[in-house]
């Protein structure tokens, strides 16, 4: 009887995509794993589900015949865009879908291999996602902005319309001691809900330590 041996992934590929400490670290180091193993004119990886949105937000690209840098957060227009040979479908612990382009249609043998892949990149988003996050307001917490202040400050050096701004609430401590800490963590949530409906994304809201956002 012939054994067939599942085609693994390159064991550096997966260790890559485990050793990534940012969300947006790990879009990019997905879509480099999987064009290093597929060799296709481009990789692009989207933020929704391409087969009902005309509009979507790439989160990175990986482009080896014209060597494009990583894209992040750019609006995409699908329309306009040449229709990929194949589109993976791939769904994240958050709810979120993401869809993955590609100008090729994989070989068969590269299947298993692709499909490891993505379930390495949805296990690793989904730590990232727990570790990252305060469980409390659901923002994210003190260490991704530690992860992250260099991308916010190297952005706001190169557009004079990027800001980082502290927030905290006034006199939060006679909440707590008044109504009791119950009330104090719905004021915390009450807080970081009004800063997700005022900004059109929260990528980039943190909940900096106690009530300082």
């Amino acid at each position: 009887m012939k054994i067939i041996e599942p085609n693994l992934c390159n064991c550096e590929s997966l260790v890559d995509l485990i050793y990534a400490e940012t969300s947006k670290n790990l879009d990019e180091r997905f879509v480099r794993a999987v064009g290093k193993l597929l060799n296709p004119g481009y990789v692009r990886l989207c933020l929704g589900d391409y087969r009902l949105s005309t509009e979507l937000v790439v989160l990175a690209t990986y482009q080896p015949v014209s060597g494009a840098k990583s894209e992040s957060k750019v609006s995409l227009n699908t329309k306009a865009l040449a229709e990929p040979e194949t589109v993976f479908p791939i769904h994240l612990s958050t709810g979120q879908e993401i869809s993955m382009l590609l100008d090729i249609e994989p070989k068969v043998s590269l299947i298993n291999q692709v499909v490891q892949l993505i379930a390495v990149y949805v296990n690793q988003h989904g730590h990232l996602n727990r570790s990252n996050k305060d469980q409390l307001t659901a923002l994210k917490n003190r260490r991704s902005f530690d992860l992250e202040y260099t991308q916010l400050t190297d952005n706001a050096k190169s557009n004079d319309e990027n800001v980082i701004a502290v927030l905290d609430i006034d006199h939060f401590k006679s909440v707590n001691d008044r109504f009791g800490h119950v009330i104090g963590d719905e004021t915390l949530i009450a807080v970081a809900n009004l800063m997700k409906d005022f900004f059109e994304r929260d990528d980039y809201l943190y909940r900096f330590g106690g009530e300082e956002f």
